[in-house]
């Protein structure tokens, strides 16, 4: 499981370089907020994956930083999630169950990767990240 988020953390901020949806710069380095909710079950395994996502990325420049939103309600946190794009402040990038995507679509609050998707080189990515 580690070993997939590593690659959909990686893919995800190589996906807001290519798309010009910068999180924030400092000394020429793009910053990208995680906001992850607060699961002392999850959060060791995303945590580590951001980790390792940091020191591939490091070349390019890229730093993801999580922000952990303070609950372990999924309604709190996508509440919380909600009013961050509104708001236009924390994470950049965000988890969102698929049963939530059609309602967080007509929002206007995801981002369409189609075109970065489809531009990938597959060889060098594990398909089973981009099932589902």
């Amino acid at each position: 499981m580690q070993r997939n988020l590593l690659k959909i953390i990686t893919l995800l901020a190589a996906s807001i370089s290519m798309t010009g949806c910068k999180g924030g710069f400092s000394g020429g380095i793009t910053k990208v907020k995680m906001s992850l909710m607060n699961s002392v079950n999850e959060n060791p395994g995303w945590l580590a994956a951001i980790d390792k996502a940091n020191e591939l990325l490091e070349s390019e420049k890229i730093k993801i930083e999580p922000e952990i939103i303070q609950t372990d309600e999924w309604d709190k946190y996508y509440t919380k999630v909600a009013s961050n794009i509104a708001g236009r402040v924390g994470g950049t990038i965000g988890r969102i169950a698929e049963s939530h995507m059609p309602l967080m679509i007509d929002k206007g609050q995801v981002q369409d990767l189609t075109s970065v998707y489809e531009s990938l080189d597959m060889s060098k990515y594990d398909s089973q990240a981009f099932e589902g």
